[in-house]
């Protein structure tokens, strides 16, 4: 069997469909089981892609519009599919993120992380990502099957596309190897002088869009003890206020001076070394179709508040506590409750050990490689 992936996002690393796509590459790779499989990417891509081992890629300069939203579209809805189609007679389709084509002549797959811009009004944009969500709703309709990270978003993709609940399938993500409890001390303590932070500290790390809601962080934070510092970790992006709202001005405002640091964007490599120095990872997004931020957390062994809202408790399940997404109380009981027991970040920190363990990247590669047979 021939797997066609639509590898557009494989030049965007810092995207949540890059992370995906490579890491399910990757260990389908590993698994291996007689698969071959082609990633084709835009021709605009063919000389910065992120490499996957083992894994063709394949990067056309026919057919493509080049980068820009119009390009964006042709490649998923005219050139991808005319490729996949070329592959062979046994191939399967798979477009791993909310873009299916209209028309293909193969089984096509593709994966819905979730539905952020037809529930949340903030992420419905202008009247042409609004025609685009449309198509691309449109177009599930017509996929093979649909794969979703969730079953909270199960039951969001069943609800708003109205596909039936057969012809959609759960297949949980999880954390990358290099998260982990593991890690050098050396390495931990080297990363926590070169971003000159405290020997305790809260640590967010993800996207600063509005659905994060480090607000109720902000709220909290002063119900805390004075030694308590949050860290907050992301890309800032600016404009459109409404969708992304200016952080460090409300943190100022809330009068939290140095108590709250704001590092921007932190490489990869960091990440795992900046979860296992944090002594509390707080993350209070209103929803996701997932959640791998706190996943990744909990597999290098530290203690998480987060909150119950959406696919959350799914993920992080009894290996946190879990808190209403808005009630700032809750939020600086749960954090104090941490913070002030040595005992109590132990445990909780055995606990998230434990829960991250229940996931891993090659079962996600073997329960997609049964859709594949499946559709096939």
């Amino acid at each position: 069997m021939e797997i066609a992936v639509n590898g557009y996002f494989l030049n965007v690393p810092h995207t949540g469909s890059a992370q995906y796509t490579y890491q399910l590459l990757r260990a389908l790779q590993r698994l291996g089981g007689g698969l071959q499989i082609a990633a084709h990417v835009p021709y605009f891509m063919r000389d910065t892609l992120r490499p996957v081992g083992g894994i063709q890629a394949r990067a056309p300069l026919a057919g493509a519009l080049g980068r820009g939203s119009l390009g964006k579209l042709w490649w998923e809805q005219m050139t991808w599919p005319r490729l996949a189609g070329k592959s062979g007679p046994n191939v399967v389709g798979h477009v791993p993120y909310f873009a299916p084509a209209h028309y293909h002549g193969f089984p096509l797959v593709t994966t819905i992380h979730d539905l952020i811009p037809v529930i949340l009004p903030e992420y419905r944009g202008n009247f042409l990502v609004r025609l685009y969500t449309s198509l691309v709703m449109a177009a599930a309709h017509k996929a093979d099957a649909v794969i979703t990270d969730s079953h909270a978003s199960k039951r969001d993709i069943v609800e708003h596309l109205g596909l039936d609940e057969m012809h959609v399938r759960v297949v949980h993500l999880a954390a990358d190897a290099r998260f982990s409890p593991g890690l050098r001390s050396e390495d931990v303590k080297a990363v926590r002088r070169r971003y000159d932070l405290p020997e305790r500290f809260l640590f967010y790390l993800g996207g600063l869009d509005v659905r994060k809601n480090l607000g109720v962080l902000f709220e909290a934070l002063p119900k805390l003890p004075p030694d308590v510092t949050l860290v907050v970790a992301g890309r800032t992006r600016h404009g459109k206020a409404r969708l992304f709202p200016d952080w460090v001005r409300q943190a100022t405002e809330a009068d939290l001076g140095p108590r709250v640091r704001f590092l921007g964007g932190v490489p990869e490599a960091d990440k795992p070394l900046l979860y296992r120095a944090a002594t509390v990872f707080v993350f209070p997004s209103r929803y996701e179709g997932f959640g791998l931020d706190p996943l990744e957390a909990m597999a290098c062994g530290t203690p998480v508040v987060c909150s119950d809202a959406a696919s959350l408790p799914e993920v992080v399940g009894e290996g946190g506590i879990l808190v209403p997404p808005d009630d700032a109380d809750a939020w600086a009981a749960a954090i104090g409750r941490l913070w002030e027991s040595e005992r109590e970040r132990r445990f909780y920190a055995d606990r998230a050990v434990a829960q991250a363990q229940g996931f891993s990247w090659e079962q996600t590669a073997a329960e997609t490689i049964a859709v594949y047979k499946q559709v096939s």
